[in-house]
Formats: C-alpha cells, sequence, structure tokens
C-alpha cells in the first residue's frame, strides 16, 4: 500500500509499502464520510521529517519529507531586521541552546545560531523556497508565528509563484486581504461547528480541528462543500484513528512514519495468540497478538488485572491469585474486543 496525496506527483512514486496490510479501506459516497483511505491520507509532517540526526526546518528535512511522500509543514518568524526565518518557538534556547528572542535579535545573530542536534544554521525563508523549487507540486504549510509576519509570508508565496501548492494556516482574513489569491487553513478550537458557511464566506479552503473531536457527519458536510478536513497536531494513535474514522483528508503529525505504519491497522480488532501466551512467572503473563492499540481493559480468568502495552503485539500482565493451568483472557480496544482461552505454562 502506497500512500499519495491529492494532485502531488510526488507522492505516487513514493515506496512506503513495508510493514502494512495490503489493501485500503474502502470509501464510499453516503452522507456519513466513510473512513479514510490510507491511499489518499494527507500525512504532513511537523517542521520537516527531523529524524535520524536531522535537524527541524531545514532543506534537509524538507527533503526527507518529499522522499518520503509527506507534505511539509514549517513555521515562520521574523528577526528585528525584518528579515524572515523558518523557525518555531520565539525563544531560541530550546532548539539551539543560546538564550534570546528570535524577534530581538540581529540578524548576524541568527545566522550566528545553531541547531543543537546536528549543528545546522537557521533556514531563511527565501532560501526555503529556493528548496522547494525541487518538488514544485508537494503540499507546503506555512504558519507565521506572530501577525506581523502574515503579509509578508503571503507576499512571498505570490513572489515565488507557489500560490496553488502552498497554504498560510491563521490569520485569515488578513492573509486573504493582502494576497487573495493565497490559500489559507483556519485553525478551529473544539469541534468543528456543525456548517461550514463561515469558512466559505471567508475563502478558506482547509479548516485544521482536533483529530480527537472530529465528527463523520460534519466532515462529509464540509468536504461536500468543497472544504478539507485536516488534524491539528498529534502523535496519539487514539486521536489518529479517530480522525481516520471520521473520514478526514489529512494529518498534522510529529511523527509522520509512525502514523503511516498505523494507518492500515487503525480500525483493526485485537487478536490474542493463545500458543504464543503464557505465564512468565507466579504473578504475571505475557499476552502475545496484534493490534494492542489503546488498550482499554484486561481480564484474566474473569478478572480485571493490571497490565502494561509492551508493543502492538504484547501485553504484559499481573495475575496475583490465578492459579488454574488454562484461563480465559479478554482484550478490549476502542475498535473491538477479543477473548480466548490461554494456557498457563511455565
Amino acid at each position: 500500500m502506497s500512500f499519495a496525496i491529492r494532485g502531488t506527483a510526488a507522492l505516487a512514486s513514493a515506496a512506503l509499502t513495508a510493514g502494512m496490510a495490503a489493501g485500503s479501506l474502502a470509501a464510499a459516497p453516503t452522507a456519513t464520510a466513510a473512513p479514510t483511505s490510507c491511499d489518499s491520507l494527507e500525512v504532513i509532517a511537523h517542521r520537516g521529517d527531523d529524524t535520524r540526526g536531522i535537524d527541524q526546518n531545514t532543506v534537509a528535512a524538507y527533503d526527507k519529507v518529499n522522499r518520503n511522500g509527506y507534505s511539509i509543514e514549517a513555521d515562520v518568524w521574523v528577526d528585528a531586521e525584518q528579515v524572515l526565518w523558518m523557525f518555531h518557538d520565539r525563544s531560541t534556547f530550546k532548539s539551539t541552546g543560546t538564550p534570546g528572542l528570535i524577534n530581538q535579535m540581529t540578524t548576524a545573530e541568527v545566522e550566528a545560531l545553531r541547531y543543537r542536534k546536528a549543528g545546522s544554521p537557521l533556514l531563511k525563508l527565501e532560501d526555503a523556497f529556493t528548496a522547494f523549487e525541487a518538488y514544485p507540486e508537494t503540499r507546503v504549510y506555512l504558519e507565521p508565528k506572530n501577525p506581523s509576519v502574515a503579509d509578508d509570508v503571503a507576499d512571498a508565496v505570490v513572489a515565488r509563484g507557489r500560490t496553488t501548492s502552498t497554504w498560510i494556516t491563521g490569520y485569515t482574513d488578513q492573509v486573504r486581504a493582502a494576497q487573495p489569491t493565497v490559500q489559507v487553513v483556519q485553525k478551529v478550537d473544539g469541534t468543528l461547528p456543525r456548517r461550514p458557511r463561515a469558512f466559505l464566506r471567508a475563502g478558506v479552503g482547509i479548516v485544521a480541528g482536533q483529530s480527537g473531536r472530529l465528527e463523520a457527519r460534519t466532515v462529509a458536510r464540509y468536504q461536500r462543500r468543497g472544504i478539507e478536513v485536516q488534524g491539528r497536531n498529534i502523535k496519539k494513535t487514539g486521536s489518529w484513528r479517530r480522525l481516520i474514522q471520521a473520514g478526514a483528508d489529512a494529518q498534522l503529525t510529529d511523527r509522520p512514519a509512525g502514523l503511516v505504519a498505523f494507518c492500515p491497522v487503525a480500525l483493526e480488532d485485537p487478536r490474542i495468540k493463545p500458543r504464543r501466551s503464557g505465564r512468565t512467572g507466579p504473578r504475571a503473563m505475557v499476552i502475545r497478538g496484534s493490534f494492542f492499540y489503546d488498550v482499554q481493559n484486561v481480564r484474566v480468568a474473569g478478572r480485571e488485572v493490571a497490565f502494561k502495552v509492551a508493543s502492538p503485539q504484547r501485553i504484559d500482565a499481573r495475575i496475583k491469585g490465578v492459579r488454574a493451568k488454562r484461563v480465559r483472557v479478554y482484550v478490549r480496544t476502542p475498535n473491538g474486543a477479543v477473548e480466548r482461552t490461554v494456557r498457563l505454562r511455565r
């Protein structure tokens, strides 16, 4: 199974099949949105893909995003001399180890900063746009971190000819007033309004809601009116599942590879492998199986037991007082429940 973002040629060739089950979640035209197909889910990498020794918001991070078939999300700050930088926090200390506020620093001071992780310099917006020329159809989402930056970012999008593949997140009215051709993403706190009328009037093409609060009927209503629905940044499988169940279009995350691996199994019921499960000590047992995501309850021999999910394939449970050689083991997740007989061998 491969991931493909609508209208992005680069993603059609992205090889992301490793470890995924065959087939995808089928979509159907109904009043309620069908679960999102993994072939159409847009995976948006927050600050680029900064895994394996790569610094966030750098050309290397964006290049890796493009190679993996994701979309790019990046943040924009301005320094004291009005130069725009791809940077997330106002404070520079967490990422670089150098105390300071980026909007109060001179251009020379920002140029001297280095990321703690791999020692890369910070990236200017103009240099980021130059890097984006290598993948003109990959979607890019730019989030100005201050309203004073929004107009300049919008102007840059137009000047660099990225109006069809770049969106600005936030400051919708301000951006549309400055550059009506620039596409915008509107963040929504809490539950999405049932009707998208206000967003349509404002020229909003994408809304970003809280993944764990998306409702399938509302998502379908927005999509019928031509508005895409994204999930705001989250890295929890429970929220990813809710977004997929609701039929949303995209998810922003710090863990893009984790989301890619999770999507094909997001709606699978848990399974127990009795022959690989059993006692590991006088008061402990291991339950082996698959799809142990967001486990809600475990019972052994009819008793609710304390447990720890070691991996999606393993649960470690405490079974004090259980002496039977064969017991019924029950596991419940948000997708469903399974119960099997397990022999407690030593």
